[in-house]
């Protein structure tokens, strides 16, 4: 196994867990009397390493948010639902073999007496772009604080601040509170069904930005990207394993 460290570094993994490892790491007593007898098992030792002593100030001035950054190839993302959806891949662990089925299998793998736990949330359009005076802002709705106010990211987050009012097709909301990373809370001039109403009529489905869209597909998402048993809206985000189901599966 090979990693990368921080600086770009490569480290052996496995060699951390041999007896004349040289990298600091101090392992519990209960491991230390095999790493003596210096007794190499197939696979390595699993170790258990002290934890360290650390506070939040040494994480904040030593941690970097792109150390965990890394590179998705374009061409290994699907940029449209299969169709049928119950075409697509599913994976078949059984006694320890891996097999690869599609999801229009799940019933003929079912057995008496199995579970299947349905979640029936209704995705929110909740991606909502509105203009501060003449400036473009997007905000995606993601936690709802009560009937009127809801938490938010915004984009550009730079571009708001606390008391600016965002004005939508047909509801405004104004900024309360910016938060860490974008996060803001906004407080909208209406509230539970009327709300949701708006929303739902001018909003885009909460996509992830490298899926790209022309304008017939977006109409096309609010079909695709919800499941064929939702009926509760409120959820921010598609439950993804649910979307493969069709009516013949469930009958």
């Amino acid at each position: 196994i090979w990693t990368s460290s921080s600086k770009g570094e490569p480290i052996d993994v496995p060699k951390l867990f041999e007896p004349s490892s040289t990298q600091g790491l101090k392992v519990k007593d209960e491991n230390q009397e095999k790493f003596d007898k210096n007794i190499k098992p197939d696979h390595p030792l699993p170790v258990l390493f002290n934890k360290p002593e650390t506070n939040k100030s040494d994480f904040d001035s030593n941690t970097n948010i792109s150390d965990f950054d890394f590179e998705l190839p374009s061409n290994l993302i699907a940029q449209k639902p299969i169709s049928p959806r119950d075409n697509s891949k599913l994976l078949l662990i059984n006694n320890n073999k891996l097999i690869d089925r599609k999801f229009f299998d799940l019933p003929d793998l079912l057995k008496k007496n199995d579970l299947i736990i349905c979640n029936n949330t209704k995705v929110l359009a909740s991606k909502l772009f509105g203009k501060r005076n003449t400036t473009s802002i997007q905000i995606t709705l993601h936690k709802k604080n009560s009937d009127k106010s809801w938490l938010a990211f915004s984009k550009p987050a730079k571009k708001i601040n606390v008391g600016d009012e965002i004005e939508f097709e047909n509801f405004k909301a104004k900024i309360l509170e910016k938060l860490d990373y974008g996060e803001i809370r906004i407080l909208f001039d209406c509230d539970n069904e009327e709300l949701i109403e708006r929303i739902s009529k001018v909003g885009r489905m909460p996509l992830p930005p490298y899926i790209k869209r022309s304008k017939e597909e977006k109409k096309l998402d609010r079909i695709n990207y919800q499941t064929i048993f939702a009926n509760k809206i409120g959820a921010v985000a598609a439950p993804t394993a649910g979307l493969h189901f069709t009516e013949s599966i469930i009958n």
